[in-house]
Protein backbone atom coordinates (compact mmCIF):
# COMPACT_ATOMS: atom_id res chain seq x y z
CA UNK A 1 0.00 0.00 0.00
CA UNK A 2 1.70 3.27 -1.21
CA UNK A 3 -1.24 6.05 0.18
CA UNK A 4 -3.11 6.26 3.38
CA UNK A 5 -6.91 5.68 3.82
CA UNK A 6 -9.04 8.69 3.44
CA UNK A 7 -11.81 8.58 5.90
CA UNK A 8 -15.74 10.25 5.66
CA UNK A 9 -16.95 12.64 8.76
CA UNK A 10 -18.55 11.03 11.32
CA UNK A 11 -20.83 13.79 13.14
CA UNK A 12 -22.10 12.32 16.69
CA UNK A 13 -25.45 13.33 18.34
CA UNK A 14 -24.55 14.66 22.00
CA UNK A 15 -26.53 16.33 24.99
CA UNK A 16 -24.70 19.93 24.38
CA UNK A 17 -24.49 22.02 21.48
CA UNK A 18 -21.97 23.12 19.25
CA UNK A 19 -20.38 22.08 15.99
CA UNK A 20 -20.08 25.66 14.14
CA UNK A 21 -15.96 25.31 13.89
CA UNK A 22 -16.31 22.46 12.67
CA UNK A 23 -18.02 23.26 9.43
CA UNK A 24 -15.91 26.65 9.26
CA UNK A 25 -12.50 24.05 9.43
CA UNK A 26 -13.87 22.65 6.32
CA UNK A 27 -14.48 26.03 4.61
CA UNK A 28 -18.32 25.11 5.17
CA UNK A 29 -21.51 27.10 5.99
CA UNK A 30 -22.51 25.77 9.36
CA UNK A 31 -24.62 26.18 12.45
CA UNK A 32 -24.59 25.02 16.32
CA UNK A 33 -26.62 21.63 16.75
CA UNK A 34 -26.53 18.49 18.91
CA UNK A 35 -24.01 17.35 16.83
CA UNK A 36 -20.69 19.18 17.98
CA UNK A 37 -18.30 16.04 17.88
CA UNK A 38 -16.90 14.94 14.78
CA UNK A 39 -15.30 10.95 16.02
CA UNK A 40 -12.13 10.05 13.41
CA UNK A 41 -10.69 6.65 12.99
CA UNK A 42 -13.23 5.24 15.69
CA UNK A 43 -14.07 1.45 15.94
CA UNK A 44 -16.40 2.76 18.67
CA UNK A 45 -20.33 2.98 18.43
CA UNK A 46 -21.93 5.97 20.47
CA UNK A 47 -24.38 5.58 23.00
CA UNK A 48 -27.24 7.81 23.26
CA UNK A 49 -29.92 6.27 25.03
CA UNK A 50 -33.44 7.03 24.31
CA UNK A 51 -32.09 8.55 20.39
CA UNK A 52 -33.32 7.30 17.49
CA UNK A 53 -29.59 6.98 15.98
CA UNK A 54 -28.93 5.30 13.10
CA UNK A 55 -27.50 1.95 13.29
CA UNK A 56 -23.38 2.42 13.41
CA UNK A 57 -23.30 5.82 14.79
CA UNK A 58 -19.70 7.05 15.89
CA UNK A 59 -17.80 4.50 13.84
CA UNK A 60 -15.59 5.56 10.89
CA UNK A 61 -16.05 5.10 7.21
CA UNK A 62 -14.12 4.58 4.33
CA UNK A 63 -14.58 6.92 1.44
CA UNK A 64 -16.40 3.83 -0.43
CA UNK A 65 -18.87 3.27 2.93
CA UNK A 66 -17.07 0.22 4.19
CA UNK A 67 -16.62 0.32 8.14
CA UNK A 68 -12.70 1.02 9.49
CA UNK A 69 -13.87 -1.64 11.91
CA UNK A 70 -14.88 -4.33 9.30
CA UNK A 71 -11.71 -3.32 6.90
CA UNK A 72 -9.33 -3.56 9.88
CA UNK A 73 -10.87 -7.43 10.66
CA UNK A 74 -9.92 -7.90 7.11
CA UNK A 75 -6.69 -6.59 6.98
CA UNK A 76 -5.52 -6.98 9.98
CA UNK A 77 -1.76 -6.57 9.30
CA UNK A 78 -2.36 -2.89 8.66
CA UNK A 79 -2.45 -2.28 12.55
CA UNK A 80 1.47 -3.65 12.81
CA UNK A 81 2.13 -4.70 16.33
CA UNK A 82 -0.85 -3.57 17.61
CA UNK A 83 -4.07 -5.89 18.31
CA UNK A 84 -6.54 -3.67 17.29
CA UNK A 85 -7.30 0.18 16.89
CA UNK A 86 -6.98 1.25 20.64
CA UNK A 87 -7.67 4.93 20.48
CA UNK A 88 -10.64 7.09 19.46
CA UNK A 89 -9.91 10.83 18.25
CA UNK A 90 -12.52 13.77 18.45
CA UNK A 91 -13.07 17.30 17.33
CA UNK A 92 -15.59 18.67 19.62
CA UNK A 93 -16.78 22.57 19.30
CA UNK A 94 -18.90 23.59 22.69
CA UNK A 95 -20.85 26.44 22.19
CA UNK A 96 -21.85 25.53 25.35
CA UNK A 97 -20.23 24.18 28.63
CA UNK A 98 -20.16 20.40 28.90
CA UNK A 99 -21.40 18.67 32.31
CA UNK A 100 -18.82 18.48 35.03
CA UNK A 101 -17.89 14.61 34.40
CA UNK A 102 -15.19 11.81 34.97
CA UNK A 103 -14.61 8.57 33.32
CA UNK A 104 -13.28 5.14 34.69
CA UNK A 105 -9.85 4.72 35.34
CA UNK A 106 -8.51 1.30 33.53
CA UNK A 107 -9.15 -0.53 37.25
CA UNK A 108 -12.44 0.78 37.91
CA UNK A 109 -13.43 0.35 34.31
CA UNK A 110 -12.69 -3.38 35.27
CA UNK A 111 -14.44 -3.54 37.46
CA UNK A 112 -17.92 -1.83 36.87
CA UNK A 113 -17.93 -2.10 33.02
CA UNK A 114 -15.67 -5.46 32.38
CA UNK A 115 -13.56 -3.11 30.18
CA UNK A 116 -9.96 -3.78 29.72
CA UNK A 117 -9.72 0.15 28.41
CA UNK A 118 -10.95 3.30 30.78
CA UNK A 119 -10.78 6.50 29.51
CA UNK A 120 -8.01 8.85 30.06
CA UNK A 121 -8.21 11.72 27.20
CA UNK A 122 -6.20 14.15 26.43
CA UNK A 123 -7.20 18.00 24.99
CA UNK A 124 -5.41 19.78 22.40
CA UNK A 125 -6.69 23.63 22.54
CA UNK A 126 -7.27 24.46 18.55
CA UNK A 127 -9.70 27.57 18.60
CA UNK A 128 -11.92 29.23 21.20
CA UNK A 129 -14.93 30.92 19.95
CA UNK A 130 -15.30 34.84 20.51
CA UNK A 131 -18.94 35.87 20.53
CA UNK A 132 -19.56 34.37 23.91
CA UNK A 133 -17.20 34.01 27.39
CA UNK A 134 -14.16 33.46 27.67
CA UNK A 135 -13.48 29.75 27.14
CA UNK A 136 -11.43 28.04 29.86
CA UNK A 137 -11.44 23.82 31.09
CA UNK A 138 -12.33 22.76 34.58
CA UNK A 139 -10.29 19.76 35.57
CA UNK A 140 -8.83 18.80 39.16
CA UNK A 141 -10.68 18.84 41.95
CA UNK A 142 -9.09 21.44 44.56
CA UNK A 143 -8.03 20.65 47.77
CA UNK A 144 -10.77 19.30 50.60
CA UNK A 145 -13.43 18.45 48.65
CA UNK A 146 -14.06 14.92 49.81
CA UNK A 147 -16.67 11.86 48.49
CA UNK A 148 -19.02 13.24 51.05
CA UNK A 149 -19.06 16.68 50.04
CA UNK A 150 -19.58 15.50 46.19
CA UNK A 151 -22.26 13.24 47.11
CA UNK A 152 -24.13 15.82 48.89
CA UNK A 153 -23.71 18.35 45.63
CA UNK A 154 -24.64 15.66 43.46
CA UNK A 155 -27.93 15.15 46.00
CA UNK A 156 -28.65 18.66 45.32
CA UNK A 157 -27.81 19.31 42.15
CA UNK A 158 -25.87 22.22 43.35
CA UNK A 159 -23.96 22.93 40.03
CA UNK A 160 -22.11 26.69 41.26
CA UNK A 161 -20.55 24.73 43.98
CA UNK A 162 -19.43 22.20 41.76
CA UNK A 163 -17.43 24.09 39.31
CA UNK A 164 -16.33 26.14 41.79
CA UNK A 165 -14.73 22.60 43.47
CA UNK A 166 -12.66 22.38 40.11
CA UNK A 167 -9.89 24.23 39.06
CA UNK A 168 -10.53 26.18 36.10
CA UNK A 169 -7.77 26.65 33.57
CA UNK A 170 -7.90 28.99 30.65
CA UNK A 171 -7.95 27.33 27.30
CA UNK A 172 -5.69 29.24 24.63
CA UNK A 173 -5.09 28.28 20.89
CA UNK A 174 -2.32 25.63 21.73
CA UNK A 175 -2.75 24.60 25.31
CA UNK A 176 -2.69 20.53 26.04
CA UNK A 177 -4.14 19.07 29.10
CA UNK A 178 -4.04 15.50 30.31
CA UNK A 179 -7.11 14.41 31.70
CA UNK A 180 -6.33 10.95 33.55
CA UNK A 181 -9.48 8.63 34.60
CA UNK A 182 -10.99 9.38 37.75
CA UNK A 183 -9.92 13.15 37.30
CA UNK A 184 -13.38 15.04 37.39
CA UNK A 185 -13.37 17.79 34.43
CA UNK A 186 -16.03 19.83 32.18
CA UNK A 187 -15.44 21.30 28.78
CA UNK A 188 -16.14 25.31 28.70
CA UNK A 189 -17.99 26.92 26.76
CA UNK A 190 -16.58 28.26 23.54
CA UNK A 191 -14.02 25.87 23.03
CA UNK A 192 -12.88 23.93 19.55
CA UNK A 193 -10.19 21.45 20.76
CA UNK A 194 -8.80 17.96 19.91
CA UNK A 195 -9.74 15.08 22.01
CA UNK A 196 -7.69 11.87 21.78
CA UNK A 197 -8.60 9.37 24.70
CA UNK A 198 -8.72 5.07 25.22
CA UNK A 199 -11.70 3.75 22.99
CA UNK A 200 -14.67 3.75 25.43
CA UNK A 201 -18.02 5.56 25.77
CA UNK A 202 -17.60 5.55 29.61
CA UNK A 203 -18.86 9.17 30.94
CA UNK A 204 -20.54 9.76 34.33
CA UNK A 205 -22.39 12.80 34.75
CA UNK A 206 -23.30 15.23 38.01
CA UNK A 207 -25.18 17.33 36.21
CA UNK A 208 -28.80 16.05 35.34
CA UNK A 209 -29.83 19.63 33.41
CA UNK A 210 -27.60 20.80 30.25
CA UNK A 211 -26.12 24.43 30.46
CA UNK A 212 -28.77 24.36 27.52
CA UNK A 213 -31.59 22.94 29.11
CA UNK A 214 -31.12 19.50 28.19
CA UNK A 215 -31.98 17.39 31.13
CA UNK A 216 -31.45 13.37 31.64
CA UNK A 217 -31.99 10.94 34.01
CA UNK A 218 -30.02 9.95 37.48
CA UNK A 219 -29.72 6.61 35.33
CA UNK A 220 -28.16 8.09 32.18
CA UNK A 221 -25.40 9.82 35.12
CA UNK A 222 -24.25 6.47 36.90
CA UNK A 223 -25.37 4.89 33.16
CA UNK A 224 -27.12 1.99 35.62
CA UNK A 225 -23.79 0.85 37.97
CA UNK A 226 -25.93 3.42 40.85
CA UNK A 227 -24.81 6.44 42.88
CA UNK A 228 -22.11 4.90 44.92
CA UNK A 229 -19.98 3.14 42.28
CA UNK A 230 -19.94 6.41 40.21
CA UNK A 231 -18.31 7.43 42.95
CA UNK A 232 -16.06 5.07 43.14
CA UNK A 233 -14.87 6.09 39.59
CA UNK A 234 -13.95 9.61 41.08
CA UNK A 235 -10.06 10.38 42.54
CA UNK A 236 -10.55 12.13 45.85
CA UNK A 237 -7.04 13.70 45.36
CA UNK A 238 -7.02 17.72 46.02
CA UNK A 239 -4.36 19.25 44.34
CA UNK A 240 -3.42 23.12 44.98
CA UNK A 241 -3.77 25.24 41.53
CA UNK A 242 0.27 25.00 40.83
CA UNK A 243 0.28 21.19 41.59
CA UNK A 244 -2.54 21.01 38.90
CA UNK A 245 -1.37 23.03 36.42
CA UNK A 246 2.15 21.28 36.79
CA UNK A 247 0.42 17.64 36.09
CA UNK A 248 -2.29 18.39 34.01
CA UNK A 249 -1.17 20.84 31.45
CA UNK A 250 1.28 19.50 29.30
CA UNK A 251 4.09 21.66 27.20
CA UNK A 252 5.21 20.80 23.67
CA UNK A 253 8.26 19.15 23.06
CA UNK A 254 9.78 21.00 19.99
CA UNK A 255 11.80 18.26 17.89
CA UNK A 256 12.63 20.08 14.64
CA UNK A 257 11.44 23.21 13.30
CA UNK A 258 8.32 20.79 11.56
CA UNK A 259 7.40 18.54 14.20
CA UNK A 260 6.50 19.03 17.90
CA UNK A 261 5.39 16.52 20.63
CA UNK A 262 2.24 16.98 22.13
CA UNK A 263 1.56 14.47 24.17
CA UNK A 264 3.71 10.48 24.61
CA UNK A 265 4.62 8.29 26.71
CA UNK A 266 6.07 10.11 28.80
CA UNK A 267 2.89 11.50 30.12
CA UNK A 268 0.77 8.20 29.40
CA UNK A 269 1.14 4.89 27.99
CA UNK A 270 -2.08 5.43 26.03
CA UNK A 271 -1.51 7.22 23.26
CA UNK A 272 0.58 10.30 21.97
CA UNK A 273 0.30 13.05 19.43
CA UNK A 274 2.32 14.97 17.62
CA UNK A 275 1.74 18.48 15.62
CA UNK A 276 3.42 18.87 11.79
CA UNK A 277 3.75 22.38 10.58
CA UNK A 278 5.28 22.63 7.13
CA UNK A 279 5.83 25.03 4.11
CA UNK A 280 7.85 22.94 2.06
CA UNK A 281 7.63 18.76 0.88
CA UNK A 282 8.33 16.82 3.82
CA UNK A 283 8.85 13.01 4.68
CA UNK A 284 7.84 11.37 7.67
CA UNK A 285 9.08 7.71 8.33
CA UNK A 286 6.84 5.10 8.82
CA UNK A 287 6.01 3.53 11.91
CA UNK A 288 5.26 -0.22 13.14
CA UNK A 289 2.39 0.74 14.12
CA UNK A 290 -0.59 2.28 12.58
CA UNK A 291 -1.61 6.11 12.77
CA UNK A 292 -3.70 9.14 12.21
CA UNK A 293 -3.69 12.36 10.07
CA UNK A 294 -5.80 15.00 10.14
CA UNK A 295 -5.31 17.91 8.35
CA UNK A 296 -5.65 21.50 10.59
CA UNK A 297 -5.16 23.96 8.25
CA UNK A 298 -3.59 24.75 4.29
CA UNK A 299 -3.97 23.07 1.20
CA UNK A 300 -1.79 20.22 -0.63
CA UNK A 301 -1.24 16.50 -1.05
CA UNK A 302 -0.93 13.70 1.22
CA UNK A 303 1.53 10.43 -0.26
CA UNK A 304 -0.22 12.27 -3.88
CA UNK A 305 -3.82 12.53 -2.42
CA UNK A 306 -5.26 16.39 -2.43
CA UNK A 307 -5.93 17.48 1.42
CA UNK A 308 -7.93 20.30 2.73
CA UNK A 309 -8.54 21.04 6.61
CA UNK A 310 -10.90 18.66 8.04
CA UNK A 311 -9.61 15.90 6.03
CA UNK A 312 -9.10 12.52 8.24
CA UNK A 313 -6.40 9.79 6.87
CA UNK A 314 -5.89 6.39 8.64
CA UNK A 315 -1.87 5.33 7.91
CA UNK A 316 -1.25 1.99 7.85
CA UNK A 317 1.71 0.70 9.83
CA UNK A 318 5.07 0.92 8.00
CA UNK A 319 3.87 3.56 5.19
CA UNK A 320 5.97 6.65 5.38
CA UNK A 321 4.03 9.85 4.35
CA UNK A 322 4.86 12.50 1.86
CA UNK A 323 3.17 15.77 2.86
CA UNK A 324 3.45 18.41 0.07
CA UNK A 325 1.99 21.89 0.57
CA UNK A 326 0.93 23.55 -1.88
CA UNK A 327 3.03 26.94 -2.81
CA UNK A 328 0.31 29.32 -1.25
CA UNK A 329 1.47 28.66 2.28
CA UNK A 330 1.95 26.65 4.79
CA UNK A 331 0.40 23.44 6.11
CA UNK A 332 -0.71 22.11 9.53
CA UNK A 333 -1.75 18.54 10.56
CA UNK A 334 -1.93 16.65 13.81
CA UNK A 335 -0.46 13.18 13.68
CA UNK A 336 -1.91 10.34 16.13
CA UNK A 337 -1.13 6.62 17.65
CA UNK A 338 -2.27 4.94 19.92
CA UNK A 339 -0.62 2.79 23.18
CA UNK A 340 1.68 0.87 20.41
CA UNK A 341 3.01 3.58 18.27
CA UNK A 342 6.05 5.89 19.06
CA UNK A 343 5.38 8.82 17.50
CA UNK A 344 9.08 10.92 16.88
Amino acid sequence: MTQPLKLQPERVWRTYTGGRLIDQLRRQVGEDSHYPEDWVMSVVAARNPGQNQPEGAGLSRLENGELLADYIRRTPQVLGRAPAIEVLFKFIDAAERLAIQVHPDRPAAQRYFNSRFGKTECWHIVDRRTDGPSAAVYIGFKEGITRDRWRDLFVRQDVAAMLESLHRFAARPGNTFLIEGGVPHAIGAGCFLIEIQEPTYFTLRMEMTTTGGYRVSEEVCHLGIGLEAMLDCFHFEGLSRDQAQTRWQIPARQVDDQVSVLIDDRQTDCFSMNKITTSHALALAGHADYAGLVVLSGTGRVNGLSCVPGDYFFVPAGLPLQLEPNSSGSFSALQFFGPQGKGQ
